[in-house]
């Protein structure tokens, strides 16, 4: 799904689908040509077609996130490009991304578990009101 353009990341314009050893497969790429000059060079390749490559919000910002990373990384950056997938272990050339986004995770989680926190507080408030109302009225 990646490529080099300008020595940075980039998606892969198109899909193809094709035929091989009478089994169908798809592929991403950015040169057509080189998939038909492929299928007439090799006679148990068919293209079927090409189709534009569909990418979400959130492999597009991903990709944005590693377009500057070396080209030694390319199956590091396509897994988080594709996926969002890191590699395993702490020394990958990824680690820096990835506790960046781990950070930025937690920091999420953490406004919303105090949020709930303050949510709960004045729900209890309300209902102390009630009671003390309850009690003050029947005096």
């Amino acid at each position: 799904m990646l490529y080099r353009k300008d020595d940075q990341w980039a998606l892969c314009p198109y899909k193809v689908k094709y035929v091989q050893n009478e089994e169908e497969l798809e592929a991403y790429t950015h040169d057509k040509q080189w998939w038909l000059n492929f299928a007439e060079k090799w006679d148990h390749t068919e293209i079927l077609e090409f189709q534009d490559a569909e990418y979400t919000e959130e492999q597009l910002a991903r990709l944005e996130e590693i377009r500057h990373y070396n080209k030694a990384l390319m199956d590091e950056c396509r897994a988080y490009a594709e996926e969002g997938t890191f590699p395993e272990g702490l020394e990958h050339p990824l680690r820096a991304l990835q506790l960046q986004k781990e950070n930025e995770r937690l920091g999420v989680e953490l406004s919303e578990r105090e949020i709930n926190e303050i949510i709960q507080g004045m729900q209890i408030s309300e209902i102390e009101i009630e009671l003390l109302e309850l009690k003050m009225g029947g005096m």
